[in-house]
């Protein structure tokens, strides 16, 4: 799975390993404006999800990457971010 980032960057989530690899997407004509996006990846995090997403506030972009919790974790996420993603594994 691949997803777009602010500033012309995507991440490809391995469905097999859990590592992240970036892509800078050179066909962006628009001057580089450095951003930072956090990528949280999570499972049944409920009682520390709030304070993590919390401390990074900072960041220009918020991206969750969950893995089907069974608890509240997704509703805390989608309360602090627009960007949660589901994904096994």
């Amino acid at each position: 799975m691949t997803v777009a980032l602010r500033g012309g960057f995507f991440v490809d989530f391995s469905p097999t390993k859990l590592y992240f690899r970036f892509i800078v997407n050179r066909t962006d004509s628009r001057a580089f404006e450095p951003t930072v996006s956090a990528i949280v990846v999570c499972f049944n995090e409920e009682r520390h999800i709030g304070d993590c997403l919390e401390s990074l506030r900072w960041c220009d972009e918020i991206v969750v990457v969950d893995s089907f919790s069974t608890e509240g974790t997704v509703e805390i996420c989608r309360l602090n971010t627009d960007r949660v993603l589901q994904r096994g594994w």
